[in-house]
Order: C-alpha cells, then structure tokens, then sequence
C-alpha cells in the first residue's frame, strides 16, 4: 500500500526532565472511571503515567469525573486540558504517549490553542450525541487488469455511492465542522482488477493522530468479489471499516478509544465546575542597577530550554492541534555599537531536535521529509534590525523586526520576523535578554512539505513563536 501523505514532524525523543512550572499551571483530565473498557484501562495503565509527568513537569493535576457536570466543549472522555492565566487548550493527541502531552504542555504554556473549527468537505460522519466521528475517504486508482477506456474519475464516484448503501452508522456529508473533541478515522480503499474479472479491494484505516501508520490494514486478505458486482464488493468494505471504527473507539490499546459523555450529564461552565483560569502571578522582572552596563554580545543559554519552549511551531487554525517545539538552539546577538540597526547574528537549530513529542513520527520525519542525515541544521542569518529606537534598555520592551536569510534543506529565503527584545537581572543578578517573535512559513510552496488534512491554506501555512533567553557570551557562570 501507499501510506496516506501527511505531515507529521520531527526529532529525537524528549527526556522527562523535571521542568520548573509556570505559577497556576493546571492539567485537568475529564473521566468517567467506570464507562467503558477504555475507560478502566486509561485509569489503571494511563493516568498514573500522567500524573507522574504532571508531578515531574511541576503542574498540577486535577482529575474530574464528569457526573456531576461538564464543560460545553468536552463531549468525550478521557479529555486532557491544560490551563494557566493565558488561557485554555484542549489536548488533541493520544493519551496513551506522555511524550506528546508533555510537548503539549510546552507549547500551550504562552500560546493557547485556538478555539477554531476544522471544516472537512466530502466525507462520512457518524452522530454520538455531544461528539462527531467523521471519515475522509481515499479511494486509489483502479490497478490491475483496467479496462480499455476506464474512467477512473467515474469509477470512483459510482464506488462512493456504493460505500454509503455499505455504512450502516456512517452518513454521507458535503460538509462537516468538527470541534477539538470529535474525532475523525481516515478510511483508504485499494481496488484491484485480476485478469479473469475478480476484484480485490485493500482498506486501511488511518486514526487523526497517526497518519503514516495505519490502526488497521487488511491487505492481504482483501476485501473480493467479482468486478461485475463491484458496488456490492464495496458495500462490503464499508461494513469491514465502520466496524474497525466502533473497535478502536472501544478497544483501542494505543489511545485511540474514548467514551462518549451522556447528554443527560448537566452542562455546567469551568467555573460553576470550580475550574477557572488560575489568576496571574504575582511579581514582576527584577530591575538592573543603573550602573550595569549594557552588554552587546550575547548567546543563546541552553540551559533555559530546559524549562520552556524557545521555539515553538504549529500549523494555523484549525489544524493547530498539529504543534511541536525546537529542542536544540544555538547562536548568538551582537547588538549594534554605532547603532542598533546594524545588528548581526546567527540561530541555528538541529533539524533532528524538532519534535511533536511522539518518537516514531518524529523518525518519520528525520528520514523521509528532512533528510536530517543531509540537512543537520536550519540556520537564520540576521543581517540588520528594523526599529526605531537607536539603543537597548534595561527592563524596557523595545520593538524590533529582524531581517536576513532562513537556510532550510539547502534553500535560502529571505525573511522578516517581528519581534521584541527585553534585558533584565534575574533574581541571581544576571542579566538576560528575552527576544520574543513570530513569523510563518509557507512549507508546500517552499519546501513542498505536505500539511496534515484539513483546508488548503491551514495545511501550508506554519506559524513559529519563539522566547529565545539568551546570556552575555563572556557570562561563565
């Protein structure tokens, strides 16, 4: 078979290490102990390996069951959501990788995810009350024994038909809006005409979390019958895939499965539930002494990576859900003498320290998409600042747009990132420069790296923000 294009990024797996919390930092997990299968094995295997990253990670843990009332915009359970004074994100992600929801943690830290729906066109959805189950559909080419003159456009408009005579629970839609609760399983067909009329039919059923390797293949045992009742051989492979379906929302091992929420259970707010956003901390960035001079050369402190995202990337909304962070940064500032406007410098990551935080899509991506064996690092060479302020204060945010080159896999673009510089004293006295930005990328007309499903422009459109700490070049300590 041909594994269904998708993205599905980068990088080494990450480390548990303990991570200073934000103040008010809170996981919130939505369960219904005693609902299901799913539900026991989540309590018995998954959430004491969440709670032990949640303990690890410094944030605190909150776990709902949700008979006595749930939020609107939770139809499912388990439901992972991370809150802090920025806001609130719903985790969309296996719960069964704590990997993932630790890069999860990381990213929604100062950038909560948006809110916005993904709508899909042409596909099968299947109502369970206060969630959606949708289902692209792929059908390939008719392989084989084609006939003379086959069209295979009205091929595979006739086997659509047919697959919707085949659904029992699956509901043909032009279009369909689907939240961060509901769920999507893509189902791919492979027909194959034998020279004496016999067709064999493949499917594969891909879950939204994984699209490079499918929760159920059936190809070598395929789905057959004769080509002259192929609407019939079809129909066929519909049932076989809507029952894989209802079995990974009910037996998944792998975090797939979920229960849906009754809607007798009331529908109480986050703060009827005792849940609302923690407030803001308290404290502000310690000032620098007058006489602190101002150094110019800076480099960026690794160690600060430790405890929080320095760059972060996700696709835009609605496919935001798609995030992951760089793990691996390294540069260096040299503020302008003369004037801040002739800023130099260079930020160069690893290119096999991107990650989503799920450790066989990451290799996915180190192999077939980066090439990072090839292309080990992607560069940005800043060759002047754009700002209308001629020096940098202490403790004072001073707007700037950085301009020079981004070098990724060979090829070299220009771009302008807007972005802001502060310089403070940390509690220990030393000082450190804070360079906060945000800029997108256009990876398909770029790169021609393919986005995961959903509309065209969200698909190629990356949104970066970075907090990049950095430290005087000649600080030793």
């Amino acid at each position: 078979m041909t594994p269904r294009p998708a993205f599905i990024w980068t990088s080494l797996t990450m480390m548990l290490l303990a991570a200073p919390a934000l103040a008010g930092e809170q996981l919130i997990v939505f369960t219904q102990p005693d609902a299901s299968a799913v539900a026991e094995s989540f309590q018995r295997e998954h959430l004491p390996a969440i709670e032990s990253l949640a303990d690890d990670m410094g944030v605190e843990l909150k776990v709902v069951d949700v008979a006595a009332g749930v939020p609107r915009d939770v139809g499912i359970t388990p439901l992972i959501v991370y809150q802090n004074h920025r806001g609130r994100s719903i985790y969309q992600g296996r719960y069964a990788t704590p990997m993932r929801i630790k890069n999860f943690i990381r990213t929604a830290r100062h950038v909560p995810k948006a809110d916005a729906a993904l709508t899909l066109t042409d596909l099968y959805t299947h109502d369970l009350g206060r969630a959606t189950v949708g289902s692209p559909i792929k059908i390939t080419d008719l392989a084989g024994a084609v006939p003379e003159g086959f069209d295979q456009a009205a091929f595979k408009k006739q086997m659509h038909a047919a697959l919707a005579e085949g659904f029992e629970r699956f509901k043909p839609v032009a279009s369909a809006d689907f939240a961060r609760t509901d769920r999507l399983f893509y189902m791919d067909l492979y027909p194959y005409r034998s020279d004496d009329g016999k067709l064999f039919i493949g499917i594969a059923l891909f879950s939204q979390f994984h699209c490079h390797d499918p929760v159920f293949i059936q190809t070598d045992e395929p789905v057959t019958g004769s080509w002259d009742d192929r609407a019939a051989v079809f129909a066929d492979a519909a049932r076989a895939l809507e029952e894989q379906v209802a079995h990974q929302i009910a037996q998944s091992a792998i975090g797939d499965g979920f229960d849906v929420i009754s809607p007798t259970v009331p529908t109480e707010t986050y703060e009827q539930l005792g849940l609302p956003l923690p407030p803001k901390p308290a404290g502000a960035v310690a000032q620098a002494p007058i006489d602190t001079e101002l150094p110019t050369r800076w480099t960026v402190d690794t160690a600060a990576a430790q405890s929080e995202a320095m760059i972060q990337f996700a696709f835009a909304p609605p496919l935001d859900g798609y995030a992951g962070e760089v793990t691996q940064l390294t540069g260096s500032l040299n503020l302008g003498t003369d004037a801040l406007s002739q800023t130099t410098g260079k930020l160069t990551v690893q290119t096999n320290s991107l990650t989503m935080g799920e450790e066989d899509l990451d290799a996915h991506i180190h192999d077939g998409l980066l090439f990072v064996v090839e292309h080990p690092s992607a560069h940005f060479t800043v060759t002047a600042i754009q700002t209308d302020h001629t020096t940098i204060e202490w403790a004072q945010i001073t707007p700037i747009v950085l301009h020079g080159k981004f070098t990724l896999m060979d090829q070299t673009i220009d771009l302008a990132v807007p972005a802001s510089i502060e310089t403070y004293i940390t509690d220990d006295g030393s000082p450190r420069l804070e360079l906060i930005g945000a800029w997108q990328l256009q990876i398909n007309d770029t790169w021609g790296l393919e986005g995961p499903p959903g509309p065209a422009e969200s698909q190629n459109t990356m949104d970066f923000r970075c907090r990049i700490v950095m430290k005087p070049a000649t600080l030793t300590r």
